[in-house]
């Protein structure tokens, strides 16, 4: 395994981790009552910035058309997202959950969302680029 996809899993188990970490901390009493918790909610960030980092380091590695690829599934996903979130957000804003009887946006359903969409700009840039 190459030392840039072994830097780049290890920053993901480390924010991983961090995570797990903070969630730990914050459901501590002393903790929740204490302005510790806002140093505790930063302690994912320093993996979370070498991972985007990395990942940039990454990309400009790749020769051009792989960059291109890739580029029109970033934003594939990003634009996808946003229009999702914001769809999503004027739902309920006029409270067309209740209605509906459908649950809030999630932080995972958006995570899902921009993943899917990922893979379908991938998969539709290496088709046009074939």
């Amino acid at each position: 395994m190459r030392p840039g996809r072994v830097a780049l899993i290890a920053g993901l188990v480390g924010y991983a981790v961090l995570v797990l970490v903070t969630i730990w901390l914050l459901s501590l009493d002393t903790l929740s009552q204490a302005n510790a918790r806002y140093t505790a909610v930063l302690l994912p960030m320093g993996p979370a910035v070498a991972i985007v980092l990395l990942s940039i380091r990454r990309y400009q590695k790749l020769d051009e058309l792989a960059q291109r690829v890739h580029l029109m599934a970033l934003s594939v996903a990003f634009v996808g997202t946003v229009l999702l979130v914001l769809t999503w957000s004027l739902l309920d804003l006029f409270q067309m959950f209740e209605t509906l009887g459908i649950s809030p946006l999630s932080s995972l359903t958006t995570l899902g969302a921009l993943i899917g969409l990922y893979l379908i700009g991938y998969v539709g840039a290496r088709r046009q680029y074939r």
